[in-house]
């Protein structure tokens, strides 16, 4: 039974909001966000990565694209409870009319840069209860470099990106190969792609992370030379968050995904060939359609993908008090043989510090 001495909503929280093309201040997230992610809901629209390493500066999931200074383009400020927004370049793709958004907003920690390593970040924002960190550094161009995580054990699922330049997302996953985790350092797959995942050294230089320290390749979208490199790193934490693979079996009566608490965001990507990365929370869920689907989520956004929400059921699954299980045939997320990864956020634990259950929908 996973326990855990702090709140989930303490450390991630799902908001979503109406645009209003003015100064808008998005209130309600529960803490002072360090990585908030955001996405265009009712239309087509890029993804924005805004972090407090990088100010007003965003990257975007569906792009190889380099950062943008998005202060003339309607993001002004992460707040105390939130975010504030402006109308500024007609409020840009966070802020314009009245389009609907959804937020995802994670909580980090001290500032302080760990020992150790042979690259030494710039700025850090660590968090060693809830155990992610947003790290910034200069790439130095040589295969073997490390950085020093202090988070305490080895992180599971990592994001990065280079900011100065026009390269692919990198993205490690501890499960990424089902035959052998020790292995998982051999590959990357690309979080701006539905691409399957590539046996790479130049990425991840055929390395698992370890308690201290994430080993990089000599490759330029994870350590170009002389050129700022941004890197969001999670742990799986019993009760707040897991990752994991699961393999599919194309049955809307599909497989159950034990997570040890009910998830407050999912995303799910096939790592042995193409598909999407879809992303569900508990803040969008569908009307259920009929009996027997009380648990319903079928509204979904791809990561790679500057399409609004989607609602379709050829994608539904059940978020559960324990976990999740999927409720259709589609590839993207249950193609027969096909194996996925997938990274979940907490809600609620099976038992939280204040004995609140989670609970199916």
């Amino acid at each position: 039974m996973a326990y855990i001495s702090f709140q989930p909503t303490d450390y991630f929280n799902t908001k979503l909001y109406t645009a209003n093309g003015s100064t808008n201040a998005i209130t309600g997230v529960g803490f002072q966000p360090d990585f908030t992610w955001i996405k265009k809901r009712s239309n087509t629209s890029a993804h924005y990565f805004f972090d407090s390493l990088r100010t007003t500066y965003s990257v975007s999931s569906n792009t190889a694209a380099a950062q943008a200074d998005q202060s003339g383009q309607g993001f002004t400020s992460l707040d105390s409870d939130g975010f504030t927004l402006s109308g500024t370049g007609g409020g840009g793709g966070v802020n314009d009319g009245t389009n609907t958004f959804a937020s995802w907003n994670w909580k980090g920690g001290t500032t302080s840069v760990p020992s150790g390593g042979s690259i030494t970040p710039s700025a850090v924002s660590i968090n060693t209860t809830s155990k992610q960190g947003i790290y910034k550094w200069t790439g130095n161009g040589s295969a073997g470099a490390t950085i020093a995580h202090g988070l305490g054990q080895a992180p599971k699922f990592i994001m990065v990106k280079n900011t100065g330049g026009s390269h692919d997302w990198a993205c490690y996953h501890a499960n990424i190969d089902t035959a052998d985790l020790t292995q998982a350092g051999d590959y990357f797959i690309r979080l701006n792609t539905t691409a399957a995942k590539v046996d790479n050294s130049g990425y991840f230089n055929d390395t698992t992370t370890t308690d201290t320290l994430i080993t990089l390749g000599a490759d330029n979208p994870v350590n170009q030379s002389s050129t700022e490199i941004i890197m969001y790193a999670f742990c799986d934490v019993p009760g707040y968050s897991h990752s994991g693979t699961y393999m599919g079996n194309a049955n809307v009566d599909g497989r159950f995904i034990y997570l040890g608490f009910e998830p407050a965001m999912l995303m799910i990507k096939r790592s042995d060939g193409t598909g999407g990365w879809c992303m569900y929370d508990d803040k969008r869920p569908v009307t259920a359609p009929g009996p027997g689907w009380y648990n319903v989520n079928q509204d979904f956004i791809q990561a790679q993908d500057i399409g609004s929400e989607s609602d379709n059921s050829n994608l539904a699954l059940d978020f559960l008090s324990n976990g999740f299980k999927l409720r259709n045939s589609a590839g993207d997320t249950n193609t027969n043989g096909g194996n996925f990864i997938y990274i979940a956020w907490a809600k609620n634990p099976i038992v939280g510090s204040n004995e609140t259950p989670g609970l199916a929908r």
